[in-house]
């Protein structure tokens, strides 16, 4: 039987890709369960100079949904660049709701044909016109 988790040389290729970067430099302030599962954590853009904030300024929030812990599923919502001015880049992150209601695709937990039910999930809303690069 295989170890679990990452290879060696996998793991050193991600450090080396500065994956890590801010693991553990950034904590919520708060975290509440917003129902089937999820959890928003909020993240307050005045406690880190360089923390997580949406383009207006506002505070960031993430969704969790606890599953399997040796299976993660790290979602990111769609989005486009945005700069100052230009349509749609007032977003805040506490209006967006967690991951579609609705149960279908990868979001479907119940049928048996959704081969990332189980999984631990990490839902991460778009609001800083940064097209995820930071």
């Amino acid at each position: 039987m295989p170890p679990h988790g990452l290879n060696p040389q996998a793991e050193q290729e991600l450090r080396d890709a500065q994956i890590d970067k801010y693991v553990g430099d950034f904590h919520p302030v708060f975290s509440e369960d917003v129902g089937q599962g999820w959890t928003r954590h909020t993240f307050d853009p005045g406690l880190a100079f360089d923390g997580p904030v949406c383009v207006a300024g506002t505070p960031y929030s993430v969704f969790t949904k606890h599953g399997n812990p040796a299976k993660l599923l790290i979602m990111l919502q769609g989005g486009g660049a945005c700069w100052q001015d230009f349509y749609n880049c007032n977003i805040r992150s506490e209006d967006q709701e967690p991951p579609p209601p609705a149960p279908v695709g990868i979001w479907d937990g119940q049928s048996g044909l959704n081969p990332v039910e189980d999984w631990s999930v990490v839902y991460m809303p778009y609001c800083d016109g940064s097209v995820f690069s930071g």
